[in-house]
């Protein structure tokens, strides 16, 4: 029997944004199951609180599994930011055909309570799930 692909080669599989969005993500039998996520809304992820741009980023090309897996790997990852097709060339991901992924991570304790609606290619999940509305 031939050996299993490694996790990156799988990881791709996991990039229809449709799915994505509606946080059904298809996982490969050979990767491990995700943790529920939470859709916030469509563009990148803001924090809730009145302390405005308090979350760090990182980005890069990686498929809707790899995004939420490596986010989902330590609490102060609080949310993801993912597009199967960026329409900016940040980190060169549009210009190689490739999705992006935005995390987001937190020293302040904020969560992902909104999105900014501006990159409309791109869906805010938060890792935790939202903090009720105010009365």
């Amino acid at each position: 029997a031939p050996a299993p692909a490694p996790a990156a080669d799988l990881a791709g599989a996991a990039s229809d944004v449709a799915v994505f969005a509606k946080m059904e993500l298809p996982i490969p039998a050979a990767l491990p199951p995700l943790k529920p996520t939470f859709l916030i809304g469509t563009g990148y992820c803001r924090e809730a609180g009145e302390e405005h741009d308090t979350f760090e980023s990182w980005a890069d090309c990686s498929a809707a599994y790899a995004c939420v897996a490596e986010c989902q790997e330590s609490a102060a990852c609080v949310a993801v930011a993912w597009a199967a097709t960026p329409q900016t060339p940040h980190d060169g991901c549009k210009d190689a055909g490739k999705p992006r992924c935005v995390r987001y991570w937190t020293r302040s304790g904020q969560l992902a309570s909104h999105s900014d609606r501006g990159a409309r290619e791109y869906r805010c999940t938060s890792m935790y799930p939202p903090l009720p509305a105010p009365p």
